[in-house]
């Protein structure tokens, strides 16, 4: 096999308005030559087998916020977009597919600080459909995680949480499903002093 090379570029964007909102964006591209693929899951092949692809480009844009709506409330989130063009050959059969990123993935939080060093936070996760080895196609999704957090001493942290709290059926791999709506206690003990106790 050849040797694998690629050249990347990358350019970005950041811009503060005010002193509670900043934004950044970013684009990129990357050109690879002599791409390596390793199959596990072929319904073509049997076993494990790695080959090349001539040439495979991969490009896209990410956008990302921070914003402090109050002393106590503050969104975050980020965006990104990747693509990619590539070409198999004929020596390879059509559905032959890498294993790929979703185009689109989102994520939304927003954490809220409540009285007693206590704080509550929530994520929601976008991805977008994804196609892997073998011509599969995975179904985009979105889920919802939620959890209580209070400070102990500084460095310690105890939380109640609940992830994806809608239930939604999904598989982020492949054959192996999510396992729906699950909740738990955490507890963290750090060496560093958390900033969040102050």
């Amino acid at each position: 096999m050849k040797p694998e090379t690629s050249i990347s570029y990358d350019a970005g964007l950041y811009r503060r308005i005010g002193q509670n909102l900043d934004m950044r964006i970013a684009v990129n591209y990357i050109n690879t030559s002599n791409y390596y693929v390793t199959n596990t899951t072929s319904p073509y092949y049997s076993g494990s087998y790695a080959y090349q692809i001539e040439g495979v480009k991969f490009y896209g844009t990410e956008l990302e916020f921070n914003w402090k709506a109050t002393e106590k409330l503050i969104f975050f989130g980020n965006y990104s977009y990747q693509n990619n063009a590539y070409s198999l050959g004929e020596e390879f059969p059509y559905p032959m597919l890498l294993n790929l990123p979703p185009k689109n993935k989102g994520k939304l939080s927003i954490r809220y600080t409540l009285p007693f060093k206590t704080r509550l936070s929530s994520d929601v996760i976008i991805y977008g459909e994804r196609l892997s080895e073998g011509g599969y196609t995975l179904d985009g999704y979105a889920t919802a995680d939620l959890s209580l957090e209070r400070n102990f001493a500084g460095r310690m942290m105890a939380s109640f949480y609940i992830n994806n709290l809608t239930g939604t059926e999904y598989q982020q791999v492949y054959g192996y499903p999510s396992p729906g709506v699950t909740w738990g206690v955490r507890l963290k003990i750090s060496t560093a002093r958390n900033i969040f106790s102050q």
